[in-house]
């Protein structure tokens, strides 16, 4: 049973490290669990209920691009590991920047069971890759690869949007700070079929080798209001 975690570092104002650690897709003991780390239907219904408003505009040029991100990852007859990867962009509730994250001071270490992330990195890799830009929307991703690949938040990713977003709204005031999971199957070959969506806030598409199905939410873990996938 391997147990996946997201560690991130953050090294404004102290050597602060939050250990997300988490057995996505499995259900805990009830005693090995805190009540803060659980993860149970009631949880999950209670997120659902509090659905937040504005629809994000999702162009086929961007989900494109989010196919590559996710699908560079993976190698050939090794396990696949997770990701963090980034949309910007200069209009609200519409990105049109994808920002890999694949750097050194932005990912620390990646395996089939965890990534590493360096908050001020991530900061520092978006403003060099923007320039001047100012953005208004700042959607940070994490991948569910297989097994477990659920587009939903577990307990410790909804404590990682709540960790993180204060620093990304520091970095960029007038930005609305946004999080999405994308959960991408096993590898085979298969047909491709256009973007759906399964619910408000999620959308769904096959490429030739894998299928992809993104939630989007907010800093509490909301599902989003609605999503336009235009294109």
């Amino acid at each position: 049973m391997s147990r996946r975690r997201t560690i991130i570092i953050d090294s404004d104002g102290g050597d602060v490290v939050i250990d997300l650690s988490r057995l996505r897709g499995l259900s805990q003991p009830a005693s090995s669990a805190s009540p803060e780390a659980s993860d149970t239907k009631e949880d999950r219904e209670s997120q659902l209920s509090k659905p937040a408003t504005s629809s994000l505009v999702m162009t086929r040029r961007i989900r494109e691009t989010m196919e590559l991100r996710a699908e560079s990852s993976f190698r050939p007859r090794q396990d696949d590991f997770e990701i963090i990867y980034a949309l910007s962009g200069k209009e609200p509730m519409r990105p049109d920047t994808l920002h890999r994250l694949a750097s050194h001071r932005v990912v620390e270490e990646s395996d089939p069971d965890s990534v590493i992330g360096l908050i001020d990195g991530i900061i520092e890799e978006i403003n060099d890759e923007l320039g001047d830009a100012v953005p208004r929307i700042l959607i940070i991703l994490l991948t569910h690869p297989a097994p477990g690949n659920v587009a939903e938040p577990s307990s410790a990713d909804r404590n990682f949007f709540k960790a993180t977003a204060p620093r990304f709204r520091a970095a960029y005031p007038k930005v609305r700070v946004l999080f999405g999971v994308h959960a991408i199957s096993r590898e085979n070959i298969r047909m491709r079929e256009t973007v759906s969506q399964p619910s408000a806030y999620q959308m769904r598409w096959t490429s030739i080798t894998r299928e992809h199905e993104i939630g989007f939410f907010d800093e509490d873990s909301a599902p989003l209001g609605g999503i336009v996938c235009d294109g």
